[in-house]
């Protein structure tokens, strides 16, 4: 069975929500994230942002060998190769 860990959440004079600075580190929430809220009818659900924790880039779907599992043999576009302006936009997008 799931533990749940109860805290409070403070809301400011202007209506914004104060989380406690534990939850925050532990969920990597920093100062202008933005969080996923529902209005459940009976309750608010908060969700917390995604946390990458690995990324596989691909940057050529080139390949010199024929194995019989590989995905790519479903594939039905020509192989390729990323540009560098795209994968310079991939890792200036992570946040290391």
């Amino acid at each position: 069975m799931e533990q749940y860990q109860d805290f409070g959440i403070e809301v400011d004079e202007e209506g914004r929500l104060i989380l406690p600075r534990e939850i925050r580190e532990r969920y990597g929430i920093r100062p202008n994230t933005r969080i996923r809220s529902s209005d459940m009818g009976n309750g608010l659900f908060v969700s917390s942002p995604t946390r990458l924790a690995k990324l596989y880039v691909e940057p050529t779907s080139r390949c010199n060998l024929a194995c019989r599992t590989c995905i790519r043999n479903s594939w039905d576009e020509q192989p390729g190769t990323m540009s560098d302006k795209i994968f310079d936009r991939i890792v200036s997008g992570l946040c290391l």
